[in-house]
């Protein structure tokens, strides 16, 4: 494995998502018909919350936003404002990958497990209940992203059909696949804060999750948390090749 190449597709993943800090832009809210505090914590602006945050990830606009979906994947309740609309969780909002013309972004520093996903399946459902427990437990100090094969609609389609669980990524070209050297779906990684490769597991189980959460607690110096596993295959979840 490229390791530089890995660490540079990282980069661009864990820099399409961010905290956000900036003052109230009023340009902005009278643009998209909003109050400031649609987006921030506070009226004056500030530490914005999962629809800033998304907003800001995706060039300024709410394509592909839906109040459900992103509210689910940031761990906050639906139609939430001020503090309670902060992510609980190492929220991504970009739909798409990198984002041009954010404003005063801040990568996420933290591991991330990546999981590789190729179809929406009711065992595949399941077992994100079951990601997502974990997520849950780490808080904002691990990211948890999946990846599919496909364009940005269908990956932001994937990503509903999964649960809006968490955030599914596009690889239409199969960049990231190369990069990892996945095989079949459901296969995943986990990378460093640095973008440092760290272990690979082939299909998703309790046994391999396990791992995946000791090699962070070993490697990557995050403590092991305590999490709901009962959503998780016993048997090994893998899809079809890619």
């Amino acid at each position: 494995m490229n390791k530089l190449a890995v660490t540079a597709y990282l980069g661009l993943i864990v820099l399409s998502s961010g905290v956000y800090v900036a003052e109230a832009r009023p340009a902005y809210a009278q643009k998209e018909g909003k109050q400031c505090v649609y987006c921030h914590t506070s009226s004056r602006g500030g530490v914005r919350g999962f629809r800033g945050q998304f907003y800001g990830a995706n060039n300024l606009t709410f394509r592909y936003f839906e109040e459900q979906r992103e509210a689910s994947i940031a761990g906050v309740t639906p139609d939430s404002t001020g503090s309670s609309s902060a992510p609980t969780v190492a929220y991504a909002g970009n739909t798409s990958g990198p984002a041009t013309s954010q404003i005063q972004l801040a990568a996420l520093r933290t591991p991330v497990l990546v999981f590789f996903v190729d179809q929406a399946s009711a065992d595949a459902k399941e077992a994100m209940k079951g990601i997502h427990e974990l997520q849950k437990a780490y808080g904002t100090k691990v990211s948890v992203l999946a990846v599919t094969k496909a364009d940005e609609e269908n990956a932001v389609k994937m990503t509903s059909d999964l649960g809006s669980f968490v955030r599914v990524l596009p690889d239409e070209k199969g960049t990231a696949i190369k990069k990892f050297s996945v095989a079949n779906g459901f296969d995943f990684v986990v990378v460093g804060k640095r973008g440092d490769y760290v272990k690979s597991f082939e299909g998703l189980s309790k046994a391999n999750l396990d791992g995946a959460v000791k090699a962070i607690a070993a490697d990557l110096e995050v403590e092991a948390p305590t999490f709901d596993e009962s959503k998780l295959p016993a048997k090994t979840l893998r899809g079809k090749a890619f």
